[in-house]
């Protein structure tokens, strides 16, 4: 029975509750945290219901910088048999000149009908002394600044030149992040860096350094190659973050049937504060390679193993053989170029197709690079292609490594529609074939020649089919001269070939923009700009920077809008690449842009 009765007095009570939260009159008022200000101080507004409305609107904020919000916040409590709720809505505001602004009304709806709070007014002057707000302001940048910050983590902090480094920059926290955006990214001068891929929506876990748990979340991860040696350093990074903090509110005796409905998840206010979080640099001691270095050695840093090897030993004339060069271990293995072979001169040789098999983790990057070299003998006869080496320096041993294939050995025969015929060659009677009416067998017995028509001997016809052959025999000569001095000059080589690789690049770009493939897309526009500039300009890519090649296009009197399109089209294309959020309108201009670039530096160095 008594239990009844307890049970009947509660929902009286509660019944007299409601009456009376719906008997209150509601009051929408606007409030500002300091009603004068100094240019470019923060201050807060602040709009407070005293029921629970839906539909909040607020003002236009004419003028004036939003910098935080809006942050809502709600209160209830039972004071004295009465229950009384609020709800309020806070922006973090600023002016960046002087005057008076005006503030217009906020909107709420409160059963079905538009309510609107009152205007405010704040003056904003030059500047005036810290108040007990900024002093509370600075406070919480103190807060902030012990509790989230961005390091970035490298795995060591002395290598050698061209050694891949991992680096991490991780952000650290302990508070509640509302959002954050990256405002600055590391330019990474001196460094030749991979990506290694995160997740795009960052992701937050519990982590304990030196005793402290934090929530963290890995912003961006790469290798790095130092390029040259010296003292490098990893440049900042810059995020804009809106952190939510708890603002509570006095707390006085109450009895504990009020401190209930006094407990901070009650009674406790939060607000939305911007704040930007820059990592310290890091330096990077990078020593420079021994200089005993072997003959060939192209700058390869790491640990590798090479295969060589032909697929046909034994082929005829006039038919193709590949000769393939994989390379395969650990280090900046997309780096290094194609190796040197040494061909007979009666084989004729193309420049080699690169394809990569590679992984970009937190372990470094490993896979393998695969050199095909298509080659066509020409002549009959036994070629012998000389050993194949491949140097490279291992940081564990702190020594130079050189690798050797063996020789090879290619038996070429005379292929059956070889029109050719050695000197030694002998051909019998019973070779000759009657082809047309042109050759017949010599006839022993008499002959009476007659003419048909008009003579083709002594006709001009005769003498241009007579000379004919000849001409187009040394235009041959000229023209395999030609190849075989530009196949022997490196560089003019890559030049003339440094455009249509670009292109075909820019291909395969075009193709991972059609599929949104943001990273790949980014990976291969940098490749086509970096390719081109390393052929064109004679600067292997290991040793490329931005700086670098800005100075190489000015000594070969680049004109300096297309130089600083240059360096705008590779920084928003690295932004971009590094960007939490990535547009395909924003990919199709970066892959219009780089196509210009390369036409118009096409052009001028011609």
């Amino acid at each position: 029975m008594k239990s009844k009765a307890g049970i009947s007095s509660i929902l009286f009570i509660l019944m007299i509750v409601s009456i009376n939260s719906f008997a209150q009159e509601p009051i929408f008022t606007a409030s500002l945290s300091s009603v004068n200000v100094g240019v470019g101080e923060r201050f807060q507004v602040t709009y407070t219901l005293n029921a629970n409305g839906r539909n909040f609107t607020p003002p236009s904020f004419k003028d004036l910088t939003i910098l935080g919000g809006p942050s809502q916040s709600s209160s209830m409590q039972f004071i004295n048999g009465t229950v009384s709720q609020s709800i309020s809505y806070s922006y973090i505001l600023q002016a960046k000149s002087e005057g008076i602004y005006k503030i217009g009304a906020a909107s709420i709806i409160l059963n079905g009908k538009t309510i609107q709070s009152n205007t405010i007014s704040i003056t904003v002057t030059k500047g005036k002394a810290k108040d007990q707000s900024e002093e509370g302001e600075e406070n919480v940048d103190k807060f902030l600044e012990k509790n989230l910050f961005i390091k970035a983590i490298a795995d060591r902090t002395t290598v050698y030149q061209g050694e891949g480094i991992v680096v991490t920059y991780k952000l650290f926290s302990k508070v509640s992040l509302v959002n954050i955006n990256m405002a600055k990214i590391p330019e990474l001068n001196g460094f030749w860096n991979q990506e290694i891929q995160t997740p795009q929506q960052v992701e937050l876990k519990k982590e304990v350094i030196d005793g402290v748990e934090y929530q963290t979340a890995d912003i961006k991860k790469m290798v790095l190659f130092p390029q040259h040696s010296g003292v490098l350093q990893l440049d900042q990074m810059e995020i804009e973050s809106v952190v939510r903090i708890q603002e509570k509110k006095p707390q006085r005796a109450l009895d504990p049937f009020e401190r209930f409905f006094n407990d901070p998840f009650f009674s406790s206010r939060y607000r939305d504060v911007n704040y930007k979080i820059i990592s310290k640099q890091v330096k990077i001691n990078v020593l420079p390679l021994p200089s005993n270095a072997p003959d060939g050695f192209s700058g390869a840093v790491g640990h590798f193993t090479m295969n060589a090897f032909i697929d046909k030993p034994e082929i005829k004339t006039n038919e193709p053989v590949n000769l393939k060069i994989k390379i395969s271990g650990k280090g900046n293995i997309k780096l290094i170029d194609p190796i040197k072979v040494e061909i007979p001169s009666d084989i004729e040789n193309y420049p080699p197709k690169t394809a990569d098999n590679i992984v970009v983790n937190a372990n470094g990057v490993s896979g393998s690079r695969t050199f095909e070299m298509l080659l066509i003998p020409r002549h009959p006869g036994e070629f012998k292609i000389s050993p194949i080496r491949f140097s490279y320096f291992d940081p564990a041993k702190n020594s130079y490594t050189t690798l050797e294939s063996p020789s090879f050995i290619l038996k070429v025969e005379k292929g059956s529609n070889d029109a050719s015929v050695s000197a030694s060659s002998g051909v019998s009677k019973s070779e000759l074939q009657l082809l047309g009416k042109d050759i017949r067998y010599i006839k022993n017995a008499p002959v009476n020649f007659s003419i048909k028509g008009k003579s083709l001997f002594n006709s001009f016809l005769y003498y241009a089919l007579l000379t004919t052959p000849v001409f187009l025999f040394i235009g041959f000569l000229v023209y395999r001269k030609k190849q075989q001095a530009l196949n022997g000059n490196i560089v003019l080589l890559k030049s003339k070939r440094a455009t249509k690789i670009a292109r075909k690049r820019l291909t395969l770009a075009q193709k991972y923009l059609k599929e949104n493939n943001k990273n790949n897309f980014h990976e291969e526009i940098l490749k086509s700009i970096w390719g081109y500039t390393s052929d064109k300009l004679n600067i292997p890519v290991a040793d490329l920077s931005k700086d670098k090649a800005v100075s190489a296009l000015r000594m070969k009197n680049i004109s300096e809008p297309l130089i600083e399109k240059y360096r705008t089209t590779i920084e928003h294309c690295e932004f971009a690449r590094y960007a939490p959020i990535g547009s395909s309108a924003t990919m199709e201009s970066i892959y219009q842009d780089t196509m210009v670039l390369i036409t118009q530096l096409e052009q001028e160095l011609k």
